[in-house]
């Protein structure tokens, strides 16, 4: 087992920072010596989270960007910002551990962005606050609960397991190929529920409406569940998930 860990202590003097309303100090790059698939579980107090699977990659490359919204007293700030990286073998290979936490943040000042780049991806477990997911190519299992930020899901794999993506404030987008499977649970509190299906055998069930929907995709039996409170959440089945769409056509749903 590889285990690192790292506490995160500025070290120059706030006049080398800049002003600004967030302040950012250089990025901290692990590297984590991993072969094949692996599964991903990251556990943060706060921030941004990207995870990437890329076939050019050898090993995992896991960057943390630290921040705070405060404009004075960082040295204070970040000596409270802590996060480890290991891998656990599993059942698939290895599974690669990421934490980040931070003492005497009682008002949520500071946050920790990661970004890790692997080879390829089986199975996510997630956790934050205050931030965005990203995850891109990536397969298998998917839990990931975030608040105040988007997730965003884009992956060529074929989805057959569960899935859960759930926020409180924020968008959801799913996008997945035509060989993805599910019983599909789309619930958009403060916002609109969307099934794009533009391949693949999917069928609406009745009850849907524009903030909450139920559905099938390709006889599925997998669940595939969607919810925000303040927010959009789409399902996208589309030809190739990796390109990016900028807009959201939710003009077919018969409500």
């Amino acid at each position: 087992m590889t285990r690192l860990r790292f506490i995160a202590i500025l070290l120059f003097p706030f006049s080398a920072i800049g002003c600004s309303n967030m302040h950012h100090v250089p990025d901290w790059q692990l590297v984590l010596n991993t072969s094949g698939p692996v599964a991903v579980d990251v556990d943060s107090f706060s921030g941004d989270i990207t995870i990437t699977a890329d076939r050019t990659s050898v090993d995992t490359i896991i960057n943390f960007h630290r921040s705070s919204s405060r404009e004075s007293d960082q040295n204070n700030l970040y000596r409270f910002i802590s996060y480890t990286a290991e891998t656990r073998p599993t059942e698939i290979g290895q599974e690669v551990v990421v934490k980040a936490t931070a003492i005497h943040n009682e008002l949520d000042l500071l946050r920790v962005d990661i970004a890790i780049t692997t080879n390829s991806v089986e199975n996510v477990n997630l956790r934050t606050r205050n931030g965005s997911v990203t995850l891109l190519g990536v397969g298998g299992k998917l839990d990931v609960r975030t608040a105040d930020g988007d997730i965003h899901v884009s992956t060529n794999e074929p989805m057959t397991k569960p899935v859960l993506l759930e926020n409180h404030r924020g968008n959801i987008v799913y996008r997945v190929s035509q060989e993805a499977t599910g019983i599909v649970e789309v619930s958009a509190i403060g916002g609109r529920a969307g099934f794009d299906a533009l391949l693949g055998n999917t069928t609406l069930l009745p009850g849907s409406t524009t903030g909450f929907l139920n559905a099938t995709l390709n006889d599925g039996r997998n669940e595939v569940v969607l919810r925000t409170v303040d927010g959009d959440a789409v399902v996208e089945v589309v030809e190739n998930p990796m390109i990016k769409r900028h807009n959201w056509n939710l003009d077919w749903l018969p409500f």
